[in-house]
């Protein structure tokens, strides 16, 4: 635009107007004349402006300055004090990084400072607790600082033990102290057009079969070509034929299509043998699933983790050309097993495209509840998520113990890091539940029941459970791998987490 007009305005507006130009905080001046605090533009500056101000040739016909705070007392109101700020140090602001906010400062939107003792409360918490400001939740027994790093919250292993996989195909990083070794999902190359075959794999829970399909490939030196297996001290191996899955999204689809049609009867068949307690909970989550999204995640990571447990074994027509084994006392006698790679690409497909995806979920939902000011909000929901994904430790662990025996293995576990990570993600979700949810007091008082919205059949449920919790003892609160070791702490008073040894 080569012209403009001085008189132009906008709406009832004058930019001519005495309090337009008293009140706009830049100063107009052209590539001749010194900046002026004067409306008259033929007013050349003082020296003391052009001093403050400095030069005004700007290389353009028309130019604004932004007027610069002054301490002068007669800056007039265009002097506005800088707000200081406190920075904190780079190691202050790497520690809360690490450790998280406390729940209190979280929940308020405060910086989450250590106190005097780093282990111990921070400043706000302290605070308010010497002022006896901190609010009390009648029924509710929490620490006074704590916080819920639910992130890290791991539910299932991550992969194989690198010592007991069967290819280091995939493997990203290996185990290190209270972290498990990191798998991705790998393809193997086909060896020729011709080579490949459609099988039918089960884990002996539904009548229906994964149809996967597999092709020849050459194996690398570190891939297993066997299964081993023990009669006594001794060591046997069962060979099976060097095949993999090539297509894995045809793979990975199969595996999601297969647990969507057989959720239902994976849970009903595992929990045949179960006690009371755990049929009757996962009986009403299965009732209002289509009510809680949680539950309904919860659920489906539930079934999935019992893919990566089981072995799977071909029960088709097509067998690969393997035959059982005539000896009665190995496991392949009576059931043709997958090669032992495609177990393993099974399980890293499951685990990267279904488990890993659905964690998260469950994680970002369990966090947006937690901050909910109001801890009686969605507990029902809450409780049947929490007690799904605490049964699938009980799950694992005990999957855990059944390989220790399996393998023949001197230790109490055969995977250390795995144990560590899911213990504590367990104990993670019990404080929670506990500090932050109000726990167990709907299964220790019953008038508390008159001021929530639970209809009737949430009710008889938790009348049902005040009785069986009556009456339900044994030895499960010694061994982590023991049915209710880790959901009956759901409906402990006075719950404390427990400190365990691996």
């Amino acid at each position: 635009m080569d012209s403009y007009d001085s008189n132009l305005s906008f709406g009832s507006f004058d930019f001519q107007s005495d309090d337009f130009v008293n009140s706009w905080p830049y100063e107009f001046s052209d590539n001749t004349t010194p900046v002026t605090s004067s409306t008259d533009p033929s007013t050349p500056a003082s020296p003391a402006a052009i001093e403050q101000y400095g030069s005004t040739e700007f290389g353009s016909n028309h130019a604004c300055k932004r007027r610069l705070p002054s301490s002068s007392p007669e800056s007039g109101a265009l002097a506005r004090p800088r707000k200081t700020r406190r920075l904190k140090s780079p190691k202050e602001t790497a520690q809360v990084r690490v450790k998280g906010a406390c729940y209190g400062c979280k929940l308020n939107r405060k910086t989450c400072q250590d106190g005097d003792d780093p282990e111990g409360s921070c400043r706000s918490c302290l605070s308010l607790s010497l002022s006896n400001k901190m609010k009390v939740i009648p029924g509710l027994l929490r620490p006074l600082c704590w916080r819920p790093n639910i992130g890290s919250t791991e539910m299932f292993r991550r992969g194989p033990t690198i010592d007991f996989a069967a290819s280091h195909r995939g493997n990203l990083a290996d185990a290190t102290t209270g972290k498990q070794a990191s798998w991705k999902t790998f393809a193997t190359r086909p060896s020729s057009k011709q080579s490949s075959k459609v099988v039918e794999l089960s884990q002996g829970w539904t009548s229906r079969a994964l149809a996967i399909q597999l092709d020849r490939y050459a194996p690398k030196p570190t891939d297993k070509q066997y299964y081993s297996w023990y009669d006594g001290d001794m060591e046997y191996h069962f060979d099976t034929p060097a095949y993999g899955i090539s297509n894995l999204d045809a793979t990975s689809s199969a595996i999601q299509s297969f647990l969507t049609q057989n959720a239902e009867e994976y849970i009903t068949k595992h929990l045949i043998g179960a006690c009371e307690t755990t049929r009757q909970t996962f009986a009403i989550a299965q009732e209002y699933k289509q009510y809680f999204p949680l539950v309904t995640r919860a659920l489906k990571l539930w079934v999935g983790c019992r893919f990566i447990e089981e072995p799977w074994s071909i029960i088709g027509t097509e067998t690969l050309d393997i035959s059982l084994d005539d000896n009665p006392n190995c496991p392949y006698h009576d059931r043709i097993p997958v090669p032992p790679i495609v177990d393993l690409q099974i399980d890293v497909i499951t685990i990267n495209d279904l488990l890993q995806p659905e964690m998260k979920k469950i994680l970002k939902t369990v966090k947006e509840m937690l901050e909910s000011r109001n801890p009686w909000k969605n507990w029902f929901e809450i409780y049947l998520a929490y007690f799904i994904l605490l049964h699938n430790v009980e799950l694992t662990m005990a999957h855990d113990a059944w390989f220790v025996k399996r393998n023949n293995l001197k230790t109490k576990y055969s995977n250390k890091n795995l144990v560590d990570t899911i213990m504590q993600g367990a104990t993670t979700l019990l404080t929670c539940f506990h500090y932050a949810h109000q726990g167990y007091a709907p299964f220790s008082d019953p008038k508390m029941e008159e001021s929530q919205s639970w209809n009737s059949r949430q009710k008889g449920y938790l009348a049902d459970m005040r009785s069986l919790l009556a009456t339900t003892h044994g030895d499960y609160t010694k061994d982590p791998s023991r049915e209710l070791f880790w959901t009956s702490q759901l409906h402990r008073p006075n719950w404390r987490p427990l400190v365990l040894s691996s």
